[in-house]
């Protein structure tokens, strides 16, 4: 009824305007009239799904900024906490500076005038309508006939851009000789593992320390700040790790520096472990009190073994519109190797951002933390021939909504695999060699000079109807009307990734959906 009303109001106003303009004993022909109403209701709904659209955005956006507050609201709780009268001051470790950080919180009026100086001038968002209904005018600034191709000022929240572009980088830098050399199912979390070798750069001096640093895209003055972005990261995605120390070297015994265990404690576990004798059980056993359905570690570890690194990412998000069970359907899967597999496909008709490049078609879906993003080969490249220097690009105008709104036909194959990733190797080829030599500089960690022997990533993937490990329903999707259709059927390998807050979680390759 609403839209009806509309589209009279907005006709009625353009032929009263051009009436004005024709000779007293001339009329608008019908057909002309007919023809403007279709056109008029056309852009109607395109304008329509725009707005769900930046609705759909909004309300991801206001997620994660209630997810923010509460994280804050946590910590200044336990900060009154431990200011509340009658406690010892200096066991609390209270001094000026805090006293002084407290102090510059701004006051309610200062939040109000800020907020006040915003609107006037016009860094808020704005709050008219197209078209005002009260006043019977068409807005000359966003017209029904210039309907913007992109959401106009909400792309992709940026609470840290320099942060999610080192992450990209290294996310891709480490992905290229990973991802292209493998013939299988292969994926890793780029923030599980930046976030371990921030912890090991904690420990490391001189050249070891530069090229961590240089893999990171980090320097001495920003590690501490990028440090306490890596927290927020490990809160939600629920990234484990470990570092294993042998006890002794060479028949001496191995002491761990407290004040490198004090720093880096709550972020990591570590253990002195006699590799020789027990440690692979004592391993294992940390794995399955992480997540039970975790890879075991199957091969003997060397019992000369110095450091070794486990690291684990426990990721669980919903797709903002579930899958519906009913509409499975079993189909083709043609992998790289010229097997075919007949495979369980989810279908889903949704408005999406959707690219298209000379090799590819790439598209994403939604999620309660962020989004699943797409990057489909297309028929006549295969995934091995794909120009992997695409990717960096490719996932920055995803993460920053680059592409045309349509209504995406999704079939996507359900996923389960379980991955053990020995990132030695990989490492080495961007540029970490000290590290893994008898020239290691890690001589902060321990009172003896030792070197970093295996850095091992476990994890398992499963995507279904509900989300990615996600067994819990979310509401259901709407298609669009007015909009043009394109088709993404992910019936042939492809690259995927899961980005939270504009911070690449995950980056793999689906060569195979049944090889788990």
């Amino acid at each position: 009824m609403r839209k009806k009303k509309l589209i009279q109001k907005a006709f009625l106003l353009y032929s009263e305007l051009e009436m004005k303009k024709l000779p007293n004993d001339l009329q608008i022909d019908q057909t002309v009239t007919k023809q403007f109403e279709q056109e008029l209701e056309r852009r109607l709904q395109q304008q329509d799904a725009q707005k769900q659209f930046k609705h759909l955005e909004r309300r991801r956006i206001w997620k994660a900024s209630i997810t923010a507050v509460a994280m804050v609201c946590i910590v200044m709780g336990a900060y009154l906490y431990q200011k509340r009268p009658g406690q010892d001051k200096a066991a609390l470790g209270t001094t000026s500076s805090s006293k002084e950080e407290t102090n510059t919180v701004p006051s309610t009026n200062e939040t109000n005038t800020n907020e006040q100086k915003a609107q006037e001038t016009g860094e808020m968002e704005p709050t008219n309508a197209n078209v005002d209904l009260e006043n019977d005018s068409i807005s000359e600034e966003n017209n029904l006939f210039g309907i913007p191709e992109k959401v106009d000022g909400e792309t992709l929240e940026q609470e840290d851009s320099g942060l999610q572009e080192s992450l990209i980088e290294f996310a891709v830098n480490v992905g290229i000789p990973m991802l292209s050399t493998n013939s299988s199912n292969v994926g890793y979390s780029p923030a599980a593992l930046y976030e371990i070798l921030e912890i090991i750069s904690e420990g490391a001096e001189n050249e070891t320390k530069e090229e961590l640093f240089y893999l990171l895209g980090q320097s001495e003055t920003t590690s501490k700040e990028e440090n306490l972005d890596g927290a927020s990261i490990e809160n939600v995605l629920g990234i484990s790790s470990s570092i294993w120390i042998t006890e002794t070297n060479h028949g001496e015994k191995i002491n761990v520096n407290p004040e490198f265990i004090a720093a880096v404690s709550p972020k990591v576990d570590i253990y002195q472990v006699d590799f020789g004798r027990n440690g692979i059980e004592e391993m294992n056993q940390w794995l399955k009190n992480q997540n039970s359905i975790l890879p075991s570690l199957e091969s003997e570890i060397e019992p000369d073994s110095q450091i070794y690194v486990l690291n684990t990412i426990g990721l669980e998000m919903k797709w903002s519109h579930s899958f519906d069970p009913m509409k499975n359907t079993a189909e083709t899967f043609y992998c790289s190797d010229g097997t075919e597999e007949i495979c369980e496909f989810m279908n889903q008709t949704q408005v999406s951002r959707i690219l298209e490049g000379e090799q590819y078609w790439a598209s994403s879906l939604e999620m309660d933390h962020g989004s699943m993003f797409f990057i489909l080969p297309k028929e006549n490249v295969a995934i091995q021939e794909f120009d992997y220097s695409q990717l960096n690009g490719i996932i920055n105008m995803l993460l920053y909504q680059e592409g045309q709104i349509k209504n995406v036909k999704w079939k996507i194959p359900k996923i389960f695999y379980k991955y053990r990733n020995n990132m030695k190797n990989v490492l080495r080829s961007t540029g970490l060699e000290h590290i893994f030599t008898n020239e290691s500089q890690l001589g902060i960690i321990c009172d003896q000079p030792l070197q970093l022997t295996q850095l091992l990533q476990i994890g398992v993937i499963e995507l279904n109807e509900y989300g990615v490990n996600s067994s819990s329903v979310s509401e259901t999707v709407i298609e669009e009307s007015g909009l043009e259709s394109e088709e993404m059927v992910l019936n042939r390998p492809f690259f995927y990734g899961i980005e939270q807050n504009g911070s690449l979680m995950f980056l793999g390759i689906c060569e195979n959906p049944l090889r788990s």
